[in-house]
């Protein structure tokens, strides 16, 4: 009897000689995956690139309507008030329609005689405080050359201060100060009053 021979056929395998490890031509995904790779990083994206290569942006300046700082009353101009009966006249022009301050400052003497002294308002010894005399509203007015009972402006409430505040409004021209007494004959010195314009 011979002896059988058995042939063993191993197909579907695709070994190539070209492949030392055994992976196939195109069968290997350690061979591929350098190859895909490649192709995405030469092409790129766009919109990454674009972020990368855009220019910087630098903040612009400040808004100067935002970083400028807010409004104050600020003196625009200072009169010496004499406390006799010579007026004085501003500098500054206050313009039609516009809101300002005139703030009083300082004491002068209303009565030689007795000692007495007077602000804006009001004349005053150590133990009484008079806002007229003689039938005169005694203190500053202003574009008011009349005396007697009333006067204008009215400066509010005494201090001890003698510092007085109030609004005025412009009328386009300047403004006229002088004191209102009974008997200018009795006075001596001077009150200063600054105009403010908020700006």
């Amino acid at each position: 009897m011979r002896p059988l021979s058995l042939l063993v056929v191993v197909a579907g395998c695709g070994f190539s000689a070209g492949d030392p490890g055994g992976g196939g031509g195109n069968g290997g995904s350690e061979i591929d995956a350098p190859r895909i790779d490649a192709a995405i990083d030469a092409a790129g994206d766009p919109m990454i690139d674009a972020a990368i290569d855009a220019p910087v942006m630098i903040d612009a300046a400040p808004d100067a309507a935002i970083d400028a700082p807010p409004p104050m009353w600020t003196i625009v101009d200072t009169l010496t008030v004499s406390c006799l009966q010579q007026a004085t006249t501003s500098t500054y022009v206050l313009l039609a329609g516009v809101t300002y301050r005139l703030r009083s400052t300082g004491t002068c003497v209303s009565n030689i005689s007795n000692g007495s002294q007077g602000d804006a308002e009001y004349t005053f010894n150590p133990s009484v405080i008079n806002d007229s005399s003689g039938g005169v509203d005694t203190g500053i007015a202003i574009d008011d050359a009349t005396t007697g009972p009333t006067k204008n402006p009215r400066w509010g409430a005494f201090t001890t201060t003698h510092i007085y505040e109030v609004p005025w409004v412009g009328s386009g021209t300047t403004i006229v100060a002088r004191v209102h007494a009974d008997n200018y004959s009795n006075n001596a010195g001077t009150l200063t009053l600054r105009i403010l314009n908020l700006q």
